[in-house]
Order: C-alpha cells, then structure tokens, then sequence
C-alpha cells in the first residue's frame, strides 16, 4: 500500500512581494516537487508577483478594507473560507507566513492538524511603530498583538528568522522558548546564478563605479533614510560613489524627494524604466 502524502497547507494574505512571501514562495517551490509532499498555497486575494500556476492557489477572493467595518467584515468571511478550507482539505500542518495570518491560522485550529507560525519580525516593535497613524490601524494592532498573547500558545511551532526576533517574541509573550525555532530565510541558489548570468544592458552605467547596494521594502522598518544621509556625507569623499536601492514601497516618493533635498540625482528603476540622471 503506498504511503499517503502528508498534505500542508500553506496560508498568507496575498503574494504582492516584500520578504514574507518571498520566504513563502520559495518554501513552496522548493517542497512541492517531493513525492510525500501535497502543498496547498491559500491566498486571502490573488494579487500574484510571482510564477505561480493559477491551479496551484486557493483564493479566497476577499480585498482588503481601509475602514473598520469592513475590516471586521472581511475578518469574519476569511476566518469562514479558511475553516472550511481546512476542513475540506484535512491537512496534516497549516503553515501561516504574516500576523493576519497566523491570527487565522490558530483560532481555525479545530481539527487534528498542527499549527506552525512563521515571525519575521520583531514584533513588539513592530505593532508599536507601524499601527500607529489611523485608529483603524491602532485596533488592527491591538487585535493581532492580543492573539500572539493569548494564541501563541496553541502554536505546535513558531518559527522565527533571526534569534534576537526569537528572543523577543519568547519575552513579549511568555512562549515556551522549546516551541521557537530559529531558521533564516531561505534563499534560491540556482536562481541567483541564473540571474547572475543575465545582461545588464542599460544598467551597465551605474556599476562602472564603486556601487553600495541595499536591497529591502522602503518602508519604515527598514530605514533607508539613513543610508541616503550617509551616502551624502561619503560621496564628499569619494565623488564617484553609487547608491543603489532595490524594492518597492510606500515610501519611494519620499526616498526620491529626500534624495533631491540632499541634492542627491536618484537612480530610479519602474516597471523596466531606468531614469537617465542618478546618483
């Protein structure tokens, strides 16, 4: 009799790019070519960055909502798909990539399936600095704070990216340190060197000079507002310095003003389109 496969179910709220869902995406290519593996990938909507076949996604077609009732809507409907989804499925783990998510993810921990939580970041910091501008923003905040309080607990496993997040999140909200596991992000190798064999066309302008590179959203957490002060002070020293900043965010009209304040010429890639005049 042939073994039967152990199904996982993978959960996160959409694959629109930033770290989580690479990490997520990778997991998932690297684990759905074994044969004692079924993956099941289920998205709160289907907002794809990455190649991956529409018959491979479970969506459950729900937007995200700006005000408070209809975040408390959608809620209520995910946390409905995603049970009968679970039921329906019968997996063996449901693994939850953001908070939203593993929020989900334990209270829809009804059947005999083990629930595995992935942090990625340090998140007593994180609800303290990046739910702070709205009310709706504050309760979201709240909300999924309180869960990894009273919730953690029914994890099987957490896993976190670094040991300082591990150690804080063991802190913030007295978890058992043997259910925290630190694994760090993983990476493609054979699709670096893939890529590391590609042309650069017409970026070959900015790496005929010494080039620092930084790679990560442009969002608050990630602070790219100091590295563009500091180039400015080293590019009096070294003229023919470059500055590279790769990602996407919501502070790249605010990266591209501070750049022109410092009177920096910024380097800006969109969608293909490289700016002729940079730093």
């Amino acid at each position: 009799m042939k073994n039967e496969k152990i199904k996982l179910l993978f959960i996160i709220p959409n694959l629109a790019g930033g770290g989580a869902e690479r990490v997520c995406v990778n997991i998932y290519k690297g684990l759905k070519n074994y044969e004692n593996y079924k993956i099941y990938l289920v998205l709160f909507q289907k907002i794809l960055k990455y190649e991956i076949a529409d018959e491979e996604i479970i969506s459950m077609d729900i937007k995200g909502s700006p005000n408070i009732l209809g975040k408390i809507k959608n809620f209520l409907l995910r946390f409905y798909r995603l049970s009968k989804i679970k039921k329906e499925i019968n997996p063996d783990v449901c693994i939850s990539f953001l908070e939203s998510a593993d929020f989900l993810n334990l209270i829809t921990k009804f059947g005999r399936h083990k629930v595995i939580l992935t942090i990625h970041n340090t998140m007593s910091e994180y609800f303290r600095q990046f739910y702070d501008d709205s009310f709706s923003k504050k309760l979201a905040s709240f909300v999924y704070n309180s869960s990894y309080k009273f919730l953690a607990k029914k994890a099987n496993l957490i896993i976190c990216v670094s040991h300082g997040i591990a150690k804080d999140f063991a802190k913030s909200y007295n978890v058992d340190s043997s259910k925290i596991k630190v694994i760090h992000n993983p990476i493609n190798l054979n699709e670096i060197e893939k890529f590391c064999e590609e042309n650069l066309n017409e970026y070959e302008p900015v790496f005929k000079h010494p080039v620092l590179i930084t790679t990560g959203r442009l969002t608050k957490q990630k602070g790219q507002w100091y590295l563009l002060r500091i180039f400015k002070a080293l590019k009096e020293k070294h003229k023919d310095l470059k500055l590279v900043i790769l990602g996407e965010g919501e502070l790249k009209d605010y990266l591209v003003k501070l750049s022109q304040e410092l009177e920096l010429k910024a380097f800006v890639w969109d969608r293909d389109k490289l700016s002729e005049r940079f730093d």
